[in-house]
Formats: structure tokens, sequence, C-alpha cells
């Protein structure tokens, strides 16, 4: 029983539960409108804006309330993919729903078209087996896009150069099989975190798994770096979808499937990635 319980808490991206102290959390604002206000002050500081970027994904990341059970955002509304970034943050800041990728990505997409960028949320992996959700974001001042993953709260670098990778270097990398120049940073929290259990026991008795081993249940006290890792490498229905695609088993490599539901602008840049080639 432990090995079921224990494979039904890494296997989802929604498994990654947590929660943050909320005072500290929302010291600067207390209204989504407070909070833009709080960011467009914030990034009006910092000169770059790849950088600018950044930190608007990690205040956001510090905010959402991720996981999984009765508080579920779509066990609230099956509407909530048409949830605005100020609907989402009322959630959070009432602590009254979670979200996993999908919702994560929405959030911090909107976030981002409130503060006068063109955003998108890109949907990959396989429909059935394995999917991700994340934000892509267009910089202000060039043509260039970057990923932005307010879910696991990470960011892309070039190995090599050390610089923040845009979207169409990345997918270019991956394209060519070269996912080792890729450096996956995690980015830390503000206010550190710690697993939480909210719901989840009562999806698990649901399914008929019996919650009081309190072994399996420790499992979700893994630090977050811990946890991604041992879920990637656990995750087989990551790696079957990788497979029938002939992709290498890593993680990263679902970047190159898109599912069918994506924005047209997001199709474009990876098919134009695919085929570009850039100075080594």
């Amino acid at each position: 029983m432990n090995k079921i319980v224990y494979t039904f808490l890494i296997f989802l991206c929604a498994s990654r539960v947590f929660s943050q102290n909320d005072s500290l959390k929302y010291l600067h604002h207390n209204t989504y409108e407070s909070f833009v206000q709080f960011l467009m002050d914030s990034t009006s500081e910092i000169n770059s804006e790849v950088e600018r970027l950044i930190y608007i994904r990690k205040k956001a990341a510090n905010l959402i309330d991720m996981g999984v059970g009765t508080k579920d955002v779509s066990l609230l509304s099956n509407k909530w993919a048409d949830f605005n970034s100020k609907q989402y943050y009322d959630l959070f800041r009432s602590n009254a729903a979670t979200v996993k990728c999908g919702g994560s990505a929405l959030f911090l997409k909107n976030l981002y078209a409130d503060l006068g960028y063109k955003s998108y949320t890109y949907d990959m992996g396989c429909p059935g087996a394995y999917s991700h959700q994340v934000t892509v974001v267009k910089s202000k001042d060039k043509d260039i896009y970057y990923v932005q993953d307010a879910f696991y709260n990470v960011s892309f670098y070039e190995r090599k150069s050390k610089e923040y990778l845009n979207f169409r270097k990345m997918i270019h990398l991956l394209t060519v099989k070269k996912s080792n120049r890729i450096q996956v940073r995690y980015d830390e929290y503000e206010h550190g975190f710690s697993w939480d259990t909210t719901g989840l026991n009562k999806v698990l008795l649901s399914r008929g798994i019996d919650t009081d081993n309190k072994r399996a249940l420790s499992k979700v006290t893994m630090n977050r770096k811990k946890f991604i890792k041992a879920s990637q490498k656990h995750n087989n229905r990551a790696e079957v979808c990788l497979t029938e695609n002939e992709l290498p088993k890593k993680i990263i490599y679902l970047y190159l499937i898109p599912l069918e539901n994506n924005p047209k602008k997001i199709i474009q840049l990876i098919t134009e990635a695919k085929k570009e080639t850039f100075e080594e």
C-alpha cells in the first residue's frame, strides 16, 4: 500500500501542494489592484527586461495556492479556465481554492497581460497520459518570448553563457537533442513552504487508499527539488509519452510536444524554432 500512495502523490503535477504564511505573502498588497501596482513599482527599478519577467513570475508563484483535492478550482466552477487574474487572486487571498499547473499558468498569463505584456499559455504532453502547462511571455521591447513556469517556479538558463534562454532557443536546443546545455534553476520562495495535504486525504480515501499509512504520506514532506526529481524519475506515464514521440526520456523534452488546443502563435514559434539555426 505504501507504493500505491507514494505513486499517487508523485505521479501528478497536481501532487505538489504547499501552504505559505499568508500574512507575509500579502504584506505589500491585499487586493489584486494593489498587487499589480506593487509589481509595477518594483519592476520599474529593474533594468533588464528578462529580470523583470522573472521577478513577476516569482511573486506570482509565491501567491499561488497549489494543490489537489476537495478545494481544486475545477470543483468550484467548470469555467475556471476563463477566470481572470483578479478572480484567482481573490481565491488565493481567501484560501477558497487551489490550482494545478493549468491554473498557475493562466494566473501568470493574465497577470502579465494586465502589466502590458503579450502572453500565452503553452499546453504540452500527451492527452490522457501526461501533460504540463506553462506561460510564454513576449518582451515589450523586442520580439523575444520566454518560458515562465509559475507551478514549479523554475528558471531556464543556457549552461555555457549563463543567459536566460528564450523560448525559440530552448525549443531549438531540444530539437537537436542538446538538453545538456539547458540549466534548470530551482528558484526560492521568499517565505519558504511546507507540503500541505488539505483535501488530499479525502481524494485518496475516495480511491480506496488507506491514508492512515503515515510512512507513505510522510513522502509529501520532502523538499521541492527532491519532489520534482522523484516525480520525474518515477513517472512512467511521462516516459511513455516521450517514447511514443521518439524523444529522450527527460521531462524537459515535453516542450517539443504541443497539444492541439494551443494558441496559433505558440505553434508558430515552435515550428519556426525547430527549423532555426543559432550561432554556437
